[in-house]
């Protein structure tokens, strides 16, 4: 498995650029199995959560952090 995370298929995707495993296009073709909406995978949902998380607690803090 290159990512660790399984599909709903049980397979490991990579069909979406970046996120903290820093997935380069070069690597799109070792896991990459949609013929339309790519998914992202486990470590970039992950990454995407703490993301809009982050925001939203800016968002609802003013900029304050807390």
């Amino acid at each position: 498995e290159f990512t660790g995370e399984l599909d709903e298929e049980g397979f490991s995707v990579t069909e979406c650029l970046g996120g903290s495993m820093g997935l380069r296009e070069e690597q799109l073709s070792l896991r990459y199995q949609t013929f339309c909406d790519p998914r992202l995978n486990f470590e970039q949902s992950l990454d995407l959560a703490f993301v809009v998380s982050d925001y939203l607690r800016k968002a609802r803090c003013g900029g304050r952090k807390g």
